[in-house]
């Protein structure tokens, strides 16, 4: 059923584009090893309602519009540089409830666009959806538009999202983690170096250092708890990419963890988000321990 349920996802990208009513579709129980008596449908199901936050008569940009309900919702909204688009999971109530833990998750270069719904598509939203009890926590998904601008190009507009999830959603603040696949990673580390004291914990899959060395992002992050992915067939981002921070950071004096999937090549992020050890880490960390 996880299968048919990212299909369904990938098939309704044109029709969120370009219908604003609102339509609900349920996929049932998750998928993989989840028995079927200990499934959540709630988990699975999908309001597919694009909020039509545009710019105000006077030409002020709208704050985005976050469903508060359980499940995975698709939103979009509209500020003087154009339209943005986001889904945020809310978890069931009887796996979660508020305040929730959040975790900022950044797609990589192959989900970018305007569709809405393919940053969920891949990487973390399915290992959630496989087994939703693992995840306790609130998932903000947005979405780069183009593929070759890197993450630090959208800041302004995920920090907006963000602030708006934080309002309309009881959000455990001392509880916001982030992580991304690819550019996504990428974007984890340029994230956490502009902003250190928003997150509560990093977890980059098969990330890399570009706009800034590896010396530069771990002295602006070396407090932060660190968990690290890398596949070491990676041909696409190298491994060492991922190694050159956490060595820096190492010299630093902090204690990041690292795990190279030694026969993972550039997804690394299936292994690393199936990985049951992750989330029990990644939300158990807070920015009040700190």
């Amino acid at each position: 059923m996880l299968t048919t349920m990212l299909h369904l996802l990938a098939a309704c990208a044109v029709a969120l584009s370009s219908t604003p009513a609102a339509v609900t579709l349920s996929s049932g129980s998750p998928g993989g090893d989840t028995p079927a008596s200990s499934a959540h449908p709630a988990a699975v199901e999908t309001s597919l309602a694009m909020q039509s936050n545009q710019p105000t008569a006077r030409g002020l940009p709208a704050a985005p519009a976050v469903p508060a309900t359980p499940g995975v919702h698709f939103c979009s909204w509209a500020d003087l540089s154009g339209t943005h688009r986001f889904a945020v999971y809310i978890p069931p109530a009887d796996i979660a409830t508020p305040p929730y833990p959040l975790v900022v998750f950044l797609h990589g270069r192959g989900e970018s666009g305007t569709d809405g719904v393919k940053q969920a598509s891949v990487g973390l939203l399915p290992a959630v959806l496989n087994q939703p009890q693992r995840w306790p926590c609130v998932i903000l998904m947005p979405q780069k538009p183009e593929f070759e601008p890197l993450w630090p190009t959208q800041t302004d507009v995920v920090m907006a999202e963000l602030k708006a999830l934080r309002e309309q959603v009881h959000i455990d603040e001392n509880r916001i983690s982030l992580t991304g696949l690819s550019q996504g990673g990428h974007g984890t580390w340029m994230f956490a170096m502009h902003d250190p004291g928003m997150w509560s914990a990093l977890a980059p899959v098969c990330g890399f250092h570009r706009d800034a060395s590896a010396d530069a992002i771990a002295a602006a992050v070396k407090h932060l708890p660190v968990w690290a992915f890398h596949g070491l067939k990676d041909d696409v981002v190298p491994p060492a990419r991922t190694r050159d921070i956490i060595d820096a950071l190492k010299q630093q004096g902090a204690s990041p963890k690292l795990t190279e999937f030694p026969d993972a090549n550039h997804n690394s992020w299936d292994p690393a988000y199936r990985d049951p050890e992750l989330p029990k880490w990644l939300l158990s960390q807070t920015r009040s321990a700190r």
